[in-house]
């Protein structure tokens, strides 16, 4: 599944991008209303791996 819909489309994420050029491909969301486990189990949920780093 794409993920770039989702997120385009989530009415509490204002901004994200994805870091192609890290090995890890860091992805950075911005967003006032939702916690760090809250977008970590949104991208879980759809089937990619997701943790915040450390």
């Amino acid at each position: 599944m794409n993920l770039q819909p989702v997120l385009d489309t989530h009415d509490c994420i204002e901004n994200w991008n994805v870091d192609l050029d890290d090995e890890d491909y860091v992805l950075r969301v911005i967003s006032r209303q939702l916690k760090h486990h809250q977008i970590i189990e949104l991208i879980n949920k759809h089937g990619y791996e997701c943790h915040e780093l450390k």
